[in-house]
């Protein structure tokens, strides 16, 4: 906890529920953190209300814009955290354990010159068992760009990285 009172980070997880985000700033109640969210949410007032309130940052999937980049760099310039849920989406089948990680993660925790730190959110078999939350070692992006802008394969190269650091939680 003390590790990560410190400055703001950004918190990638897998997405297995609309509970999720929830679980998410509960997790680290001790920070503020917005999380990154779909238009979707968006598209009625009750919703936007909800989630402006809870520092949500909106991103629309099919046509990202660099306000969503801006925005999160904005949020961690003013010292608090955000969480994104990096394959871009809810994954409902219960054979695949984790999708693919967009690239785009990698991007805006570069732009933000912060660091990541994986959790993974356990598969429950009923609503009434009780959430595991698994949260990883730090990860640090710079480590792996030799302090350059990498390309967008390497980008990828590196999300990939973060997702398995993610998956090796499951094991724990």
């Amino acid at each position: 906890k003390k590790e990560f009172k410190k400055d703001p980070i950004m918190i990638a997880a897998n997405h297995r529920g609309f509970l999720d985000p929830f679980l998410m700033v509960s997790t680290f109640y001790f920070k503020r953190v917005g999380i990154i969210a779909t238009k979707e949410l968006f598209n009625t007032k009750l919703k936007k209300a909800l989630f402006t309130g809870f520092r949500a940052i909106y991103i629309d999937k099919d046509n990202v814009s660099i306000k969503t980049f801006k925005a999160v760099n904005e949020t961690i310039k003013d010292g608090h955290s955000v969480g994104i849920f990096p394959e871009g989406t809810i994954v409902h089948d219960k054979d695949q354990e984790i999708c693919e990680f967009k690239a785009g993660v990698i991007m805006m925790a570069m732009m933000a010159k912060t660091i990541i730190y994986p959790i993974y959110f356990a598969k429950r078999d009923h609503w009434w068992q009780r959430q595991r939350i698994y949260v990883g070692e730090r990860f640090d992006i710079l480590s792996y760009t030799d302090g350059k802008k990498p390309s967008g394969e390497k980008m990828a190269e590196i999300a990939e990285i973060l997702r398995q650091k993610v998956i090796e939680l499951h094991w724990c």
